[in-house]
């Protein structure tokens, strides 16, 4: 994360600077929620291997039209995947969480376990902590803070009794098959090249192969900086993602930030209702931006 500039100048560096991250083990979706699960499975060795704590297990709570297929989903599963987890109606939604309102009709999924938000900020100072304190004879570690601008294929055969799928020979390191350029003319060699760059992954710089099959869209969240009244009432609060016909919100309960603000993170956007009549869609609510978020045509945009 820049450190000393101007929030003008930091140009794209990350989308870890934040003290505030979802994390729950359930999804509609039973390879995102599987996926979800081994991350998260992994937490406790990271935070023991770098001595940070990231993870915050407040719970999470889904919240949506009672009978929604994505909140049946969701449920079936966790109960197919073993994820204690409750279901909750309208009335225990109010009973158990009176500081929150839903539309009449909401139920919700309520899991308590392994689930509620991360400092993204200091799960990367934990990696790269856990990373540095990995190294021993024969591993080595190099932090290197510079912008890459391209990965390319290093033309080299694979030497005699090497795997072909992998590169590697018993007892040997891999190795290099790959060139990352950095911005300042170093180059540096590696037998495998993980990227982690979200919305940037087709560009500016030239990371892939090919551009993958990715719509970028901005979206905003609002920041609430609560007092210590506020903050001791919403106390107990788990993670929320809520999903209704015309719109989508996500709540983060109040947390601390680096510069002191207890703070309450919303984020969300409308959506054009699918059932609506075609004649209510006109062309002013198909417009790019009218939704809460809108389609970015480059990534350079």
């Amino acid at each position: 994360e820049p450190q000393g500039r101007q929030p003008g100048e930091w140009g794209a560096f990350g989308a870890h600077h934040d003290e505030g991250r979802i994390t729950r083990c359930t999804d509609p979706d039973p390879t995102w929620a599987l996926l979800a699960q081994r991350s998260i499975d992994r937490y406790a060795e990271i935070e023991e291997q770098s001595g940070v704590q990231f993870f915050s297990e407040v719970g999470h709570l889904a919240v949506g039209p009672a009978g929604a297929p994505s909140l049946v989903a969701r449920a079936a599963n966790a109960a197919a995947q073993g994820v204690p987890h409750e279901l909750l109606d309208a009335a225990a939604l109010r009973e158990r969480y009176p500081y929150l309102s839903f539309p009449a009709g909401a139920a919700g999924v309520w899991e308590p376990r392994r689930s509620g938000h991360i400092s993204a900020r200091r799960l990367v100072a934990a990696q790269i902590s856990a990373a540095q304190r990995c190294v021993r004879p024969g591993v080595a570690f190099e932090r290197v803070d510079e912008s890459a601008v391209a990965v390319e294929e290093a033309a080299a055969k694979a030497a005699a009794g090497t795997d072909q799928a992998t590169g590697e020979a018993e007892g040997e390191a891999p190795a290099p098959s790959y060139r990352v350029l950095l911005r300042d003319g170093r180059e540096l060699r590696a037998a495998r090249v993980l990227l982690c760059c979200g919305a940037f992954t087709n560009g500016p710089s030239k990371l892939v192969p090919a551009p993958m099959r990715l719509s970028n869209f901005t979206t905003q969240t609002v920041h609430f900086s609560l007092g210590d009244g506020d903050a001791a009432r919403l106390e107990g609060m788990p993670s929320v993602i809520a999903k209704f016909p015309t719109w989508w919100a996500y709540l983060l309960p109040p947390i601390r930030y680096p510069d002191g603000r207890t703070v309450l993170k919303l984020g969300g956007a409308r959506v054009e209702d699918a059932s609506a009549p075609a004649a209510r869609l006109d062309a002013a609510d198909r417009t790019p931006g009218r939704g809460g978020t809108r389609p970015l045509p480059e990534p350079s945009d």
